[in-house]
């Protein structure tokens, strides 16, 4: 009987994108978006596998009953991300955005402790494993925002003219 345990997750995601949209209205932009993402992910996987084959060897043969194996991988991977929203101006300096991105941190493989069986009888048989794990990074977001515009570089309204 072999049992397997693997989980990764991601510690933290960000990104730097650029946004190149269309103005369907004068309040309502559609736009896609793209550019780079990185994050810090980690895997981790153990087997465990318990040998319940003795009944199938020789009289006076010996297997070993247990093999446990481990591994785990953690890094910052760097990638890319696509994506597109909308952005409506609902009232004068305010709007309301909502996008879905796809992100892409790549694969990563790692290999695990060897897996040893062995067996004690005339020939004095063994098998060596060294389990390999490949696993991708990559997942989608939507978001929704409430954004407020400052308009720093407007000009300033006239208050009095002469």
């Amino acid at each position: 009987m072999t049992s397997i345990s693997h989980t990764k997750r991601m510690d933290y995601l960000g990104t730097v994108r650029g946004r190149l949209g269309w103005l369907a209205t004068p309040t309502l932009l559609l736009f896609g978006t793209g550019g780079l993402a990185y994050g810090g992910v980690s895997s981790q996987t153990s087997i465990t596998q318990v040998n319940n084959d003795y009944l199938f060897f020789a009289p006076g043969s010996s297997l070993n009953p247990l093999g446990f194996s481990s591994g785990s991988y953690s890094d910052t991977r760097v990638g890319w991300t696509a994506g597109a929203g909308a952005e409506w101006m609902f009232m004068p300096n305010w709007s309301a955005k909502l996008e879905y991105l796809y992100y892409d941190l790549g694969s990563v493989s790692y290999a695990l402790g060897a897996l040893v069986t062995t067996a004690s009888y005339s020939s004095g048989a063994f098998a060596v494993i060294t389990p390999q794990v490949s696993t991708h990074f990559n997942g989608h977001i939507v978001r929704a925002g409430l954004n407020y515009h400052f308009n720093w570089g407007a000009p300033a309204p006239i208050v009095a003219k002469y």
